[in-house]
């Protein structure tokens, strides 16, 4: 995203590069400007800035130190229906896009133009257009919207976001009072059938144990005692036998 906001600057430092006295600097200059200059290159990262401004949040949240289930699973949901609606919607939106892209092609003094079509293509795609918005919506922003889509459903599946769940087990979130205990209760059983081949006969002890562990953090809460942030602060606090800290 930072790329594209700086992509005026960017070519006019490789323009003056291009008229030094070295001829191997100024030529791979001047072959730099003719490749972000071009059409497809100005699309491409017109419409990729686009969908990394939409994923962008949900990349940093599911990097959080703490992050819930729910809260992983909803904005998933968040993301892809936004990207869904745009690829519903396609024609309308990336006439947007396209405005800003011929824009930017104006300021670096070129052009948004179809590429060369022939009968038989292949190395690219050969989408039959009048207009080059309808070649690069054809081309370029509708395969990335349903590239990134398939790419978060495959990444993403609900088994995969359940990893989260194990937050429940973080001391910091244990103390938390807005907890509801049932609802908490019904996800600990749900992660030990996930895990019972780690935790094996210990599953129906589970929701016994978390009980446990949670008094016991919620004890040195009150305390005053340093309740651990982060998985690797809780293993640094717990003893070798690790039934309890």
């Amino acid at each position: 995203m930072q790329f594209q906001h700086c992509l005026t600057k960017i070519v006019a430092a490789l323009d003056e590069i291009s008229e030094w006295q070295d001829s191997k600097t100024a030529s791979d200059a001047h072959s730099l400007i003719k490749a972000v200059c071009d059409s497809e290159f100005l699309i491409s990262t017109s419409c990729l800035n686009d969908v990394l401004s939409t994923t962008r949040p949900l990349s940093l949240l599911l990097q959080a130190p703490s992050v819930d289930f729910i809260i992983a699973t909803d904005a998933l949901k968040n993301s892809l229906n936004i990207i869904e609606t745009r690829r519903k919607s396609a024609e309308i939106y990336f006439s947007k896009l396209f405005s800003k892209a011929k824009n930017l092609a104006q300021e670096l003094d070129s052009s948004i133009e179809i590429p060369r079509i022939v009968k038989r293509q292949k190395h690219r795609a050969n989408y039959s257009s009048v207009t080059a918005e309808q070649y690069y919506r054809k081309a370029i922003f509708i395969p990335l919207l349903d590239y990134v889509i398939l790419d978060l459903q495959e990444r993403l599946p609900k088994d995969t976001l359940k990893v989260f769940d194990l937050n429940l087990l973080m001391p910091s979130v244990l103390i938390e009072e807005n907890n509801v205990e049932k609802e908490v209760c019904q996800r600990i059983e749900s992660l030990g059938v996930q895990y019972e081949s780690v935790l094996g006969n210990q599953v129906s002890n589970l929701v016994g144990e978390y009980q446990v562990w949670k008094e016991h953090w919620k004890s040195n809460n009150n305390k005053k005692v340093s309740i651990p942030k982060s998985a690797v602060e809780v293993l640094e606090k717990c003893n070798d036998q690790c039934r309890y800290c």
